[in-house]
């Protein structure tokens, strides 16, 4: 009878948005309510702007928060908006879809958009370095040996075993800070058998 009777008031006016379960599924006919997570609805502040995302626990480590954030949203092509993420969760979370745990991180928006709506689908694009006149190889070029890093330099036909160090990485390259120079040429796969590699004693 309780239940029959209760009816529940939004405290002012606004845009409702039902609540979320812990699976980030919305709340829906039949779901329960409970003292631990009571919430079933609330209105959001259309005038702060948020994009909530989740990053794998073994990306998480190199965010911080203030990193600079470019983003996108699929309801509305063509145009970036920039943010900075202001909250990176303390807890890693299983999600359907990841095969690992992972973290929410909180994008706070400048802009100002009418356009912009609650649950849209935002594309975030966290810079978590910027570097210029940098030397940089792709991932396929780099080796490794008894924990030494080292390329395959080709130099006037001869193939060097060179050693480098390497700084910043992303999904497609090293920052090389020693052992090679602009222009040098590098295999990205491992010589042939036939070819006669040169081995290059690192030195200061």
């Amino acid at each position: 009878n309780a239940l029959d009777a209760a009816t529940i008031k939004a405290p002012r006016n606004g845009m409702v948005m039902y609540a979320r379960n812990r699976y980030r599924r919305k709340i829906r006919v039949g779901d329960n309510v409970s003292q631990w997570n009571p919430a079933i609805a609330s209105l959001p502040d259309l005038s702060v702007l948020i994009s909530e995302t989740f990053v794998e626990e073994i990306q998480i480590t190199k965010l911080q928060e203030g990193d600079s954030v470019s983003i996108t949203v699929d309801a509305i092509p063509g145009k970036v908006y920039s943010g900075k993420v202001s909250k990176i969760a303390n807890i890693g979370q299983e999600l359907s879809g990841f095969d690992s745990k992972v973290f929410g991180v909180t994008i706070d928006i400048y802009n100002s958009d009418p356009a912009l709506r609650p649950a849209m689908t935002s594309n975030n694009n966290i810079f978590i370095n910027n570097m210029r006149d940098v030397l940089t190889i792709p991932r396929d070029g780099l080796f490794a040996e008894n924990g030494k890093n080292f390329v395959y330099l080709k130099k006037a036909g001869v193939v060097y075993k060179q050693p480098v160090t390497i700084g910043f990485e992303n999904e497609t390259d090293y920052v090389i800070t020693s052992g090679l120079k602009e222009d040098d040429k590098i295999l990205l796969n491992l010589p042939d058998k036939d070819t006669e590699i040169q081995e290059v004693i690192a030195s200061n």
